[in-house]
């Protein structure tokens, strides 16, 4: 393991980046998880430890990041261990044994070596792409000091489509948290401009338009790359169908 990669690993905090930074980083928009390696960081016994490993496929049925992996773990001395893991939560709580309560995604890493950055997954998460096979003898609960004594037979590496679900909406719990994330937003603009000649009315209107302007820059079409869209400040808000977008604040007191 490099030395900068210690060093960023013992810091207090490492450093989230935004989506366009990731872009920036990465050099692209498409991310295939099995070209990198990754530090997952966690605690065990109130001490730092962490897990050098690969995530090489995914379950055809699965999202990224959820279900069966199949993963590639390296030990100090150059071994490894290559077989499927019922989920990326069990890596960590019944492999790693790591007690703290933080996701797989927000614990792990891309190891950028030629930047020398630690690029968490929860980032990256929206440009993540990973190749799927079908799992063979996933493992649910044996620990990894386990793991090392267990002959797992090979399986040939046949990859296959996706199985495409058909979902014409969010969940619940996905509408409630954009609506909780909204909410706060609009705190913070209240708080921002308190004081001021602005009224409520005012400062919702330069919330939509800022929100407008953020949504189009987060347009991840492919016959118009992130990387290309305009500055948000180049972008006329006349372009954009406001009837079509419904702001639905809940009618609360906002503290600020």
């Amino acid at each position: 393991m490099e030395s900068w990669i210690y060093k960023k690993m013992n810091e207090k905090h490492i450093v989230n980046y935004s989506l366009d930074q990731c872009i920036q980083l990465l050099g692209g928009e498409n991310v295939f998880l099995h070209d990198y390696h990754i530090l997952c960081i966690g605690y065990k016994n109130n001490l730092k430890h962490f897990y050098h490993l690969k995530i090489l496929a995914s379950s055809p049925s699965s999202k990224v990041l959820q279900g069966p992996h199949e993963i590639i773990l390296y030990s100090n001395d150059n071994t490894f261990l290559q077989f499927w893991v019922w989920s990326l939560t069990t890596l960590r709580k019944k492999f790693f044994e790591f007690t703290d309560r933080l996701s797989f995604e927000r614990s792990s890493f891309l190891i950028l070596n030629e930047s020398q950055t630690l690029l968490r997954l929860k980032c990256v998460r929206s440009l993540l792409k990973i190749l799927r096979k079908q799992p063979q003898q996933v493992q649910k609960i044996v620990s990894y000091e386990k793991l090392k004594y267990i002959t797992m037979t090979p399986n040939e590496s046949v990859y296959l489509i996706p199985q495409r679900k058909l979902v014409n909406t969010v969940s619940i719990r996905i509408r409630e948290q954009q609506q909780h994330l909204l909410e706060q937003s609009f705190t913070s603009y209240l708080r921002e401009f308190e004081n001021t000649s602005l009224t409520r009315s005012d400062i919702f209107q330069k919330f939509q338009n800022d929100v407008l302007k953020n949504l189009r820059r987060l347009n991840l079409d492919k016959d118009y790359p992130l990387h290309n869209k305009l500055d948000s400040e180049d972008i006329p808000i006349e372009a954009y169908n406001e009837e079509s977008i419904e702001f639905t604040l809940h009618e609360i007191d906002f503290c600020y």
